[in-house]
């Protein structure tokens, strides 16, 4: 299994203890068609700035596909999200559930579920002259009365 580890120029080293480490992974700033064709699988780094002004870093990592045409592409796997937080800062937010009765109900997990955050869609059909229409894919829980 190849990686190419796709590092923009413009990443700031973080300097934290944990770092992620990629065996047999090519490195670039910018990936070329030649690079991909040695690969199976692509990582891309990618930093932005948090609501709390710490800097966030992404790892989407995705599968490196031949195309019809003799290229390759990349298909999108998975996220891993990185995040430095100082604990001299105290947090001057809440919970959105905190100060409202009877939200005992609610399960605590459910604003990260999978199902929750995926169930829209934006889809766009082969020929279809009508543009790209917007479906929810999302299945109701049930909860318990």
């Amino acid at each position: 299994e190849k990686w190419v580890d796709h590092k923009p120029s413009t990443s700031v080293d973080t300097g934290t203890v944990l770092q992620p480490i990629i065996p047999n992974a090519i490195k670039v700033s910018a990936p070329s068609e030649k690079v991909l064709s040695k690969c199976d699988k692509y990582v891309l780094t990618h930093q932005e700035v948090a609501s709390d002004g710490e800097i966030q870093t992404k790892l989407i990592k995705g599968d490196v596909i031949k195309t019809r045409g003799g290229g390759q592409a990349v298909q999108f796997t998975d996220i891993e999200t990185l995040r430095q937080e100082l604990t001299t800062v105290t947090s001057r937010k809440r919970k959105s559930s905190e100060g409202k009765p009877g939200n005992s109900d609610q399960m605590d997990g459910d604003w990260t579920d999978v199902e929750t955050r995926c169930a829209a869609a934006v889809e766009m059909r082969t020929g279809s002259h009508m543009g790209p229409s917007y479906e929810n894919h999302g299945i109701q829980k049930r909860r318990k009365p």
